[in-house]
């Protein structure tokens, strides 16, 4: 009899116990589901807002792209034209002093027969 009264409180203590967590996952369960029905919407606007701003980085990324590609274009077509100004002008010096070098030519024989005339 002693033994079974200890196996009765035993038995409650247990039942307690069992009521006491079905309470408390209850609980739990009710607290959850606040917490996700009020916190959803702002989940889900700041996802979207994630999506939008992710877009037009993507966006101002691809016309950053589009920019450097076309900057790179002009610069080699500058370095390209630079390159024939540079030539042009070596070429224009080129023939500066070929002519520079004809006039010296020209004056001392100028100067030559300025002296044979004037020695006969």
């Amino acid at each position: 009899m002693f033994r079974a009264g200890i196996l009765s409180a035993q038995q409650d203590r247990l039942q307690a116990s069992i009521n006491n967590s079905k309470c408390l996952m209850d609980s739990l369960a009710e607290e959850e589901e606040s917490f996700f029905s009020s916190a959803l919407p702002d989940l889900l606007s700041l996802h979207k807002q994630y999506n939008s701003r992710k877009d037009e980085i993507l966006k101002t990324q691809h016309q950053l792209r589009g920019r450097y590609s076309g900057l790179q274009s002009e610069i080699l077509a500058m370095k390209l034209k630079a390159a024939e100004a540079a030539e042009r002008v070596r070429s224009a010096y080129a023939r500066f002093q070929e002519h520079r070098d004809e006039v010296a030519k020209l004056r001392k024989e100028k100067s030559d027969m300025e002296r044979e005339e004037t020695c006969e």
